[in-house]
């Protein structure tokens, strides 16, 4: 008699442990999900990404000889 309730206390331990551990991992959860909401709003969305680069300081070369080429121009040499 004495082995079976030493058997059922060591299996109720363990099933202590286990639901106390899924209950703190629950509580890490909603406090990790808590933190990224509060960056998802607080933050630009890509906040590291370098400044936007200029326009080239020249133009090529032969860029006056096509200035007034357009897209229908285009078209029309493709056909």
């Amino acid at each position: 008699m004495k082995k079976k309730k030493a058997i059922k206390k060591r299996k109720q331990s363990k099933i202590d442990v286990v639901l106390e551990s899924l209950l703190n991992l629950e509580q890490k959860v909603k406090e990790l999900i808590q933190k990224v909401e509060q960056l998802q709003y607080n933050k630009p969305y890509y906040p590291d990404l370098p400044p936007p680069q200029s326009p080239p300081k020249y133009w090529p070369v032969d860029y006056p000889k096509y200035k007034d080429v357009t897209w229908d121009a285009i078209d029309k040499g493709l056909q």
